[in-house]
Parts: structure tokens; C-alpha cells; sequence
């Protein structure tokens, strides 16, 4: 069996967030439980000229450094960041890959909501134990991008990503 595993990790967080307080004032639930409960002191909110992609860009350069490697090195991108992206239609683990300096990888990116990042790890993986030639592989990612309508139901969870969204 091949031996791999993950040689570095990069975050990348914004300086502008939220606290307790506020989601608690946005949400309508009190302090306390947004505290206590959710466990949530404050939430990190990226301002909205910074995009998902930008995002995982920040943080991959972050691993790369950390890993100590040559973006040339890097066979494949993974991109794992938000559907609500930039632009429609775009394959962002091209982007992120030229962001980065891996001119020479090929990307894809994998949209399972909550199971993309194990999706991810999994066909990383797969990908390197089933073809000799993949060395090296990013993974890029991002929580939440930018969102303009959603359904009511969800905000809940939205409130505590992008308090701001309702209008």
C-alpha cells in the first residue's frame, strides 16, 4: 500500500467578524445561548469584495509555504470552495491552481454541501493511490461565500454566516 497522508494545512481567516452579541441581536435568540449553547464567540464575516475563491487562495498559499514545496509540484487542485462564487460557471480550481503557481496541474471542483471536504480527502486519495504520476495534491476551500436570495428556511444557518444578508 502506498503511504500518503497531509504535510501542511493553511487558514486564512478575515479581520472583520461578528459577536455573540450580535447574532444574538440578529437572530433573536438570547446572548447566552448563542454563547453557551452554539458555543459561538464571534464569527468571522469577510467583507464582501472578498470572494470564496480569493478566500482558499489565501490559504493554500499559506500551506504551500508551510509545506515548503514549489506550486510547480502541485499535480492536482481540488476546489472545494462555496457554489456562490465569483462567477457562474466557473471551474475555481483553475483559478485557485494559476493563483498559486501550480501552472502545471489540472483541477476540478466537488460541490457536496456538508460532505465536500471528506469528498475531497477521499478522491485525493484515490487519485494518488491509483496513478503513480499524482504526487501532490491541494485542496482548496472556503465555508460560505457571498449569498443574494435564499429560502427562508435557512436562515438560521445564514444569520450566523452573513448576519447582514436580510434586508
Amino acid at each position: 500500500m502506498t503511504t500518503m497522508g497531509i504535510v501542511s494545512t493553511g487558514t486564512w481567516f478575515p479581520e472583520t467578524y461578528i459577536t455573540a452579541k450580535e447574532i444574538a441581536a440578529q437572530s433573536g435568540m438570547p446572548e447566552w445561548v448563542v454563547r453557551e449553547k452554539l458555543g459561538i464567540d464571534r464569527k468571522f464575516v469577510a467583507d464582501p469584495r472578498v470572494h470564496p475563491n480569493e478566500m482558499a487562495v489565501n490559504a493554500s498559499r499559506i500551506a504551500i509555504e508551510k509545506a515548503d514545496i514549489d506550486p510547480m509540484e502541485i499535480d492536482v487542485v481540488l476546489c472545494t470552495t462555496e457554489e456562490w462564487r465569483e462567477y457562474l460557471l466557473w471551474t475555481t480550481a483553475i483559478d485557485l491552481a494559476f493563483e498559486v503557481g501550480a501552472k502545471r496541474a489540472w483541477g476540478l471542483d466537488i460541490h457536496t454541501r456538508c460532505a465536500t471536504t471528506i469528498a475531497a480527502l477521499k478522491m485525493a486519495r484515490s487519485l494518488m493511490a491509483d496513478d503513480p504520476s499524482i504526487n501532490t495534491i491541494l485542496k482548496g476551500a472556503t465555508v460560505l461565500g457571498p449569498l443574494e436570495s435564499v429560502c427562508p428556511a435557512e436562515w438560521l444557518m445564514l444569520d450566523l454566516y452573513y448576519p447582514k444578508l436580510k434586508s
